[in-house]
């Protein structure tokens, strides 16, 4: 979870409380450019407002573009939402808030030998308000998992 936004919520901050958020996340992606890995995973927790405050929600959203902007092309980002992304609660509204600013919120990927999925956990916890979306991830899944087994296949999740 990098839960942008989260310690300028505890603090009650103010903008220098921001930008020390803003410069941790620097701080790791220039670990990450240094360290060169094929691939950076952020499980979750994008950013510390939830859907229900869109202003504050895409103001941390443009920040954490902008900060992930700086690693290098060669590392595959990958992102996988959270409840702080798509709401305890999600539904169609927030997910496709999600899909437009992220991409998909489940989905297969290689690197090298390894194969990745990713899911949408939050749709495990309460789908109420969008049960054909969960009902198409299952599918999908279900999909994934059928035929011959992949020599490594690991399921990443908030």
């Amino acid at each position: 979870d990098t839960q942008l936004g989260m310690l300028t919520l505890m603090r009650k901050g103010n903008k220098s409380d921001w930008e020390r958020e803003l410069a941790m996340m620097e701080t790791a992606v220039d670990h990450l450019n240094r360290l060169t890995p094929r691939c950076a995973i952020v499980c979750g927790d994008l950013v510390n407002s939830f859907p229900t405050d869109a202003d504050l929600q895409e103001k941390q959203v443009v920040d954490f573009k902008a900060c992930l902007a700086k690693v290098h092309p060669d590392i595959a980002l990958l992102c996988v939402c959270g409840n702080h992304d798509i709401g305890d609660r999600p539904n169609s509204a927030t997910i496709d808030l999600y899909r437009t600013r992220f991409g998909s919120d489940y989905f297969e990927f290689w690197i090298g030998g390894m194969r990745g999925l990713v899911l949408n956990t939050q749709l495990y916890k309460d789908s109420s308000d969008c049960q054909e979306m969960a009902a198409a991830q299952d599918a999908w899944l279900s999909e994934q998992l059928k035929g011959s087994p992949q020599p490594y296949t690991i399921v990443f999740s908030h």
